[in-house]
């Protein structure tokens, strides 16, 4: 009896195979459902605010999304980052609360509430249980009514944008996106951006006057997603937001951008290792159903690991780790870019090869099974993008800025699997158009611009966006002689910032004693770092004697080394870069002309500067016991503007060293340093006293 039970839980017969009962393949997809989303509820209120509720009663909570028409598109001239900033102070206190009572306020009902800028619009928003709907709402009608604007939380909020639009020479992504911008929108509102000069004339009346101008009822759309229903949520908001008046502001103002013959804008970034990339032109408005496509192309293209621009540039020929495609959708004029990162050597290459990419969209059909994919990948993740009740509050917030029903996105999924082959190559053509392409390469010119030159016409522009031309871009080799004449007695104080907050300060002084010149620098970064410096050099620049000591990271360091005879001589008790104490001998062979690296930042003052200079100058290394050769190359011209007032400075960037720096030494002498940026870190050095 047991064996014919055992026979019949394996099918019946010993000969039939136990695989044969189970099926060997998936069962076939069925029908793409659209996505489930119930229409919103819509309500006017009397101020012309436009209410959107979506009723969701099976959570207890709300998401809210208050979206008005204040973007950066709208920026006073000469005044760019009113909007970004006037996002960053609406938290920063409001009624009759200061930024640590605002702060407070919504931590004491366990929510979330913030603002954002974009292109469009200023956002509001916020995620709170369902029952103190009506707190989170009196908080957003404060800070729409009666933001208090501080001056003070408004220069901490200066200088944290000044230090990131800073950076962004030594980082060529960012350099580069901004400049596409330019050339894609030229006049366009959309290519505007902040920059140093607009954003530190910014004062408090500033921001009360584009608030006023521009965040107002009419034109504003307020979404409620959650445990609410339309008439709760038109109470809550009339209370909170009633008093809110003003009519609809002016709509964007904008004519398509002028085309130009597709140019390669090529900016130079001196002594740069990598070239940042970026391919495209402007598109299509936001109601326009093309985007449908646009996702399908894009996801083809360079979304994701499978797209074609990271099998090409990244899998196949190990030239980037960053190579992708974009198109942003603004409700205005869209923007469609493929970028990628790759060493300056192959930047050519790099540039050739998008440009294949782009074109084999446009002449050839997408294969069946590269369409399937792209198309299911996109359907799939769509419902994982909509799955809190504050992502769907954006999405509808969004969908109405484009312009679009809320069916847009009930109906994504299926519109996108029905995007075809010839649909996508149709799109690619009208998109990719070659006489419409702009070219953007950042990085070292003096190595890219002959290579680049045989692809195209090349425009060449420093970072701060100032023509350059082919002699500008070939550095001169520099004699390395130091004037030690420039080093009269004198002490310098620098603040050490981190994303525009000070975190640390520096205090350098030369001195005379005898026949030797003395260089002292006392360091203290927070918890950090605690360290002093005091390097001895002979009246021509030659070293004599290092004494350096300290903590780092709560550890003691120490290093005494004697220079003479040829030789470095000396012990040294450092951490590893593992944060863990080392200790080793120094005796080390150097030549007469070797630079402890301690010295270097003593001695810039002392080098004969003139733009387009290369020196190259031997360093020991003194806490890794090494010698390198670094370069250092004269790449601009730019004005700096310190606690100390605002210079005409050489803009010096370093290469060779373990660390990127960019040095900024006035132009007049005796030249002075100013400035030290850490490149790739929001950590920099800035004069704010000088004896």
């Amino acid at each position: 009896m047991r064996s014919l039970l055992i026979a019949a839980l394996l099918g019946g017969t010993a000969a039939a195979p136990l695989g044969a009962q189970y099926p060997t393949e998936p069962p076939a997809p069925g029908p793409t459902a659209p996505f489930p989303l119930a229409a919103p509820k819509e309500a006017l209120l009397p101020n012309g605010l436009r209410l959107l509720v979506l009723e969701e009663p099976r959570q207890a909570v709300v998401s809210i999304t208050l979206m008005t028409p204040a973007g950066s598109a709208y920026d006073p001239k000469d005044k760019e980052g009113a909007s970004d900033l006037l996002a960053r102070l609406l938290t920063r206190g409001a009624g009759t609360r200061d930024a640590a009572g605002f702060a407070a306020a919504i931590e004491s009902i366990g929510g979330s509430l913030g603002a954002v800028s974009d292109p469009d619009g200023l956002s509001i928003q916020a995620d709170v249980l369902s029952r103190y709907a009506g707190t989170v709402l009196d908080l957003i009608g404060d800070m729409v009514l009666k933001p208090a604007l501080d001056t003070a939380e408004l220069r901490v909020a200066q200088q944290v944008m000044l230090a990131t639009i800073t950076t962004e020479p030594g980082d060529g992504a960012a350099l580069a996106t901004r400049v596409f911008l330019a050339g894609t929108y030229r006049t366009h509102p959309y290519a505007r951006r902040p920059l140093p000069a607009s954003v530190s004339r910014l004062t408090r009346a500033d921001l009360e006057s584009f608030r006023l101008a521009r965040m107002r009822p009419a034109g504003s759309v307020l979404v409620i997603a959650g445990d609410i229903t339309l008439a709760e949520a038109r109470r809550l908001v009339t209370k909170s937001l009633g008093a809110w008046k003003g009519l609809r502001p002016a709509p964007l103002a904008a004519a398509p951008p002028v085309a130009v013959p597709p140019t390669i804008y090529l900016v130079h970034r001196g002594g740069a290792q990598t070239a940042d990339i970026i391919v495209g032109n402007t598109t299509f408005a936001g109601t326009d159903t093309s985007y449908f496509a646009a996702a399908v192309l894009n996801r083809i293209l360079g979304e994701g690991e499978g797209s074609r621009l990271n099998r090409d540039l990244n899998l196949l020929r190990g030239w980037s780790l960053v190579a992708g495609s974009a198109f942003q959708r603004p409700a205005g004029l869209g923007l469609f870019q493929a970028s990628a990162e790759v060493p300056v050597q192959v930047a050519d290459s790099t540039l050739k090869e998008i440009l294949l990419q782009l074109e084999r969209l446009r002449t050839d059909l997408v294969p069946a099974r590269e369409l399937e994919y792209a198309r299911g990948a996109i359907s799939g993740e769509f419902p994982l993008r909509l799955q809190t009740m504050s992502q769907l509050a954006a999405a509808v917030a969004q969908a109405r800025a484009f312009g679009v029903p809320a069916t847009y996105i009930t109906n994504y999924r299926t519109r996108v699997e029905k995007v075809s082959a010839a649909t996508v190559r149709a799109l690619a053509r009208r998109v990719f158009d070659p006489s419409r392409l702009t070219m953007v390469v950042a990085g070292d010119a003096a190595r890219l611009y002959q290579p680049l030159k045989a692809l195209g016409t090349v425009r060449l522009f420093a970072a701060n966006g100032r023509p350059l031309t082919e002699a500008d871009i070939t550095p001169a080799t520099g004699v390395v002689a130091f004037d030690m004449s420039q080093l009269a007695p004198r002490l310098d104080s620098l603040v050490i910032m981190a994303q525009g907050q000070p975190v640390g300060i520096q205090v350098a002084e030369i001195g005379r004693a005898g026949d030797s010149v003395v260089y002292t620098e006392r360091t203290v970064l927070g918890p950090q770092l605690n360290q002093t410096t005091r390097l001895v050099m002979d009246t021509t620049g030659r070293m004599r004697r290092l004494d350096q000591t300290g903590k780092v990271r709560g550890q003691d360091t120490k290093i005494t080394l004697g220079y003479g005879g040829g030789r470095v001589k000396g012990q040294a008790q450092v951490l590893d870069s593992l944060g863990k104490p080392k200790s080793f001998a120094v005796d080390t062979a150097v030549s007469a002309a070797i630079v402890d690296d301690n010295g270097l930042v003593a001695l810039l003052p002392t080098l004969p500067w003139a733009l387009n200079t290369r020196w190259t100058i031997p360093v020991f290394g003194s806490g890794e016991n090494r010698i390198r050769t670094i370069q250092l190359t004269v790449a601009d011209i730019e004005q700096v503007t310190t606690p100390a007032g605002t210079f005409e400075a050489y803009r010096a960037d370093l290469s060779g060293s373990t660390q990127a720096v960019s040095f900024y030494v006035t132009t007049q002498a005796p030249h002075r340093l100013v400035r030290i940026s850490l490149i790739g870190s929001p950590i920099e050095f800035l004069v704010i006293n000088r004896r």
